[in-house]
């Protein structure tokens, strides 16, 4: 084999090795405890992560509260931790329906972290919270 051939075949290898992790990049996000995401929220702020818990409680958004939409906030409890999830989706799109989220149950949450900098505070002078913002609710029978 010529030095070129071999060059051609090293970059080959190179565009399927990259095509196989770009692949491998949009795989399922691994469930993280809870209390990890406490111990420093700021390593998790605005990124993709799955939680798995226990649903407490739950708040339903009114109508008056958002015109279209529908869901709830609520705290998700596992055996390391609580934190507090926020999940808000359109009340009906054709078939599909928002996940109705109940007190006690088991669910496994998709979404993002928003961990505000210490340093800000709420208007009424408190610290801003921790919270995950879900794109999914997925009860789970387990």
């Amino acid at each position: 084999m010529t030095s070129c051939q071999v060059r051609r075949c090293v970059i080959a290898l190179l565009i399927i090795t990259g095509s196989e992790c770009a692949l491998n990049v949009g795989a399922e996000e691994p469930i993280t405890p809870i209390g990890m995401l406490m111990v420093n929220p700021n390593a998790f702020h605005r990124k993709l992560l799955k939680v798995q818990g226990i649903a407490s409680e739950v708040r339903p958004y009114s109508y008056i509260d958002v015109a279209s939409s529908c869901g709830a906030r609520f705290k998700i409890t596992d055996e390391s931790g609580t934190i507090e999830v926020s999940y808000r989706q359109l009340c009906q799109v054709g078939d599909e329906r928002p996940t109705v989220i109940a007190e006690g149950t088991r669910v496994i949450v998709e979404g993002s972290m928003e961990a505000p900098s210490s340093v800000m505070r709420n208007p009424d002078g408190k610290e801003n919270e921790v919270a995950i913002y879900a794109k999914s609710v997925v009860p789970t029978g387990k």
